[in-house]
């Protein structure tokens, strides 16, 4: 079929589902649902007057999911239509093959150390803006300058890792306003901006001795 379905959502929800919703008449129990709602006068209907019959019931079930097939297959196909005529449902080949964080984002949501600017620097599309902005205020991106890229997600990497002491009075102070990390750009959310940029290239500068690493600010 060539689809994808990474979170497996046909199996679980659509197979899974499909099986429970006829099981469901299987092992269905008129006298516990008559005893929790606690009405003396239920009536068994499907399941007969002594609450055995069980064809009735299953076909009940199995009718109520061919029409849940239909409908959702139908909502969907309208759907993807739409989105196909109008921004488009499928990702250029390299695009996806990069990820969309990359490349409809420009930026990455998990620090992997220095796996993650070696596929930044392998990457075959260029990042491009966010169709939408991003939501939330003091928003902010601190470039640091001093050194390699590669030096810069090394010792971040390190940094990230559990340490058995507490973690330094600057790294505190930038850790929480963290947002992404891509090369020299460390983007934050919330926080003073020239008091995190001044304790992040304080962080570096005891980490990279010799280095002046110097940080600029950029909205």
């Amino acid at each position: 079929l060539k689809y994808d379905d990474s979170l497996d959502a046909f199996g679980v929800h659509g197979v899974g589902g499909f099986v429970g919703a006829i099981l469901t008449g299987v092992f269905a129990s008129a006298v516990l649902f008559r005893d929790s709602v606690g009405d003396p006068n239920y009536v068994l209907g499907a399941l007969g007057e002594t609450g055995s019959e069980r064809g009735a019931q299953i076909f009940a079930q199995v009718k109520a999911c061919l029409v849940a097939i239909v409908y959702s297959f139908v909502a969907t196909a309208v759907l993807v239509k739409g989105l196909d005529l109008t921004v488009g449902f499928c990702l250029p080949a390299n695009e996806e093959e990069q990820g969309l964080d990359q490349a409809a984002h420009g930026e990455t949501a998990f620090d992997f150390g220095l796996a993650t600017e070696v596929g930044m620097a392998n990457g075959v599309a260029e990042p491009k803006p966010a169709s939408v902005p991003p939501v939330g205020a003091n928003r902010y991106t601190v470039i640091l300058d001093g050194t390699q890229n590669r030096e810069l997600m090394q010792v971040w990497s390190d940094l990230c890792q559990v340490s058995n002491g507490p973690p330094t009075s600057e790294f505190a102070a930038v850790y929480p306003h963290v947002t992404t990390v891509q090369g020299n750009k460390f983007r934050f959310s919330g926080g003073d901006p020239s008091s995190v940029s001044q304790n992040l290239a304080r962080l570096f500068e005891k980490r990279l001795p010799g280095r002046k690493i110097v940080a600029r600010i950029e909205a």
